[in-house]
């Protein structure tokens, strides 16, 4: 029971630290971040990458304006969803972040994906296929920072000597896909050719936006005014262009699962009292729940009496005390009805033991007033704001019922 108390404390106080990590995020200056205000996985996944997007628009880590760049960052979508992290501020919202020293991870695979295309063309000696890839790996550059290794001569030098023709005599479907999404990207917001005129007219100058400029140059990263989303505050810390060395593990593909974590103190109210923990983990429709509860009371006897008080070697001769102990483990799943309704339904193992003294002080154990073995429990948890109440029933052995009652508090 110690061990299991240890274990709930820690999962408790690791929910503390996890508000405190959303608050050193949000207030440090060294992550990149954005949050979600909906609940629903796939809903907030959109509107934190989107959040992240907006924000790397403002500065000039890529080329362009403000809206070809948005347009190209919107090319990132995935990888920034792959690269960066989620957690959970003190208010429930979903955080998504990603260091700014890591913002190299995010360029990671399309710089792969043009090596292996320069690779590709230089082996081939189909004209028109290295032709493709030339264009290709051309086009990915576009989306690409400005420091590259001298990839980019590179680039220019075999299309020169490729020279011009066909630029589809390969078939890749998500090279082909990504190479379009840049193309239209760069294609919408390129800006349209000027117009000669004989002698330009006289304007007043407009004034120009304010330009929100950080109080330390970041290591070359001019920020930009935020017009487009005002709520945002300034990119406070740089990024460092350059790719690192990383490995497609530290970069690849896994999505978090966001659980809101409850910490409650229950009691089974029956023929023998009982208390302990339970912890919560729910999502936007699921979750689970684990619960231990003790009554704290000795379960060892030395005999073994019936309740019409004979016994293996006579009748007991009572001294009128009564000593009763209950153990119980469950876990099971927990349904979100509503924002503030859930239901929960469980199983585990439950001890109930009935006990009478004798007139020498010797500890009976009532043996059809006791019961041993499965514990079956439902119930319902009601949250309000983080305060959150639960009212259930549980039997154990199909024979003693129980009513849980339980208070808490949601992380």
């Amino acid at each position: 029971m110690r061990r299991l108390l240890a274990v709930i404390l820690s999962v408790t106080i690791g929910c503390g630290a996890l508000a405190q990590s959303a608050s050193h995020i949000c207030g440090s200056g060294e992550y990149l971040w954005a949050q979600a205000s909906d609940v629903r996985p796939s809903v907030a996944n959109r509107q934190t990458v989107a959040g992240l997007v907006d924000k790397l628009s403002a500065t000039d880590i890529l080329q362009g304006d403000k809206a070809q760049r948005k347009a190209l960052w919107e090319t990132y979508n995935t990888e920034l969803l792959n690269v960066s992290q989620t957690t959970i501020s003190p208010d429930g919202f979903i955080i998504r972040y990603i260091a700014w020293r890591s913002i190299n991870k995010v360029f990671e695979p399309r710089w792969r994906k043009v090596r292996e295309l320069v690779q590709s063309a230089q082996r081939t000696a189909d004209t028109d296929k290295a032709r493709t890839y030339i264009f290709w790996a051309e086009t990915y550059l576009k989306s690409l920072p400005k420091d590259d290794g001298g990839l980019r001569g590179e680039v220019a030098k075999m299309k020169v000597k490729l020279g011009s023709g066909r630029t589809d005599a390969v078939r890749m479907r998500n090279i082909e896909s990504e190479v379009a999404a840049i193309i239209k990207a760069l294609e919408k917001h390129q800006k349209p050719a000027k117009e000669v005129v004989s002698a330009p007219k006289k304007t007043t100058p407009t004034p120009q936006p304010a330009v929100i400029v950080p109080k330390k140059a970041p290591f070359g990263v001019r920020i930009t005014a935020l017009e487009a989303a005002p709520e945002f505050s300034p990119l406070p810390l740089p990024w460092t262009p350059g790719s690192s060395n990383l490995t497609p593990a530290m970069y690849g593909g896994r999505r978090h699962l966001y659980l809101r974590w409850s910490a409650l103190l229950s009691a089974d109210i029956g023929v023998a009292p009982a208390f302990g923990p339970t912890i919560i983990g729910c999502g936007k429709r699921l979750g689970f729940y684990a619960a231990a509860k003790s009554s704290f009371t000795a379960s060892d006897s030395d005999y073994e009496c019936l309740s019409d008080g004979t016994t293996s070697f006579g009748t007991i001769w009572a001294s009128g005390n009564i000593r009763k102990c209950r153990r119980s483990l469950s876990a099971g799943p927990v349904f979100r009805l509503t924002g503030s309704l859930y239901l929960y339904a469980g199983a585990g193992y439950a001890k109930q033991c009935v006990f009478w003294e004798d007139s020498v002080s010797k500890w009976a154990k009532v043996t059809d007033l006791s019961h041993e073995g499965l514990l079956l429990e439902a119930g319902a948890l009601y949250n309000i704001n983080h305060f959150i109440l639960g009212l259930g029933l549980s039997e154990t052995d199909f024979a003693v019922a129980a009513l849980t009652l339980s208070a808490g508090w949601t992380f």
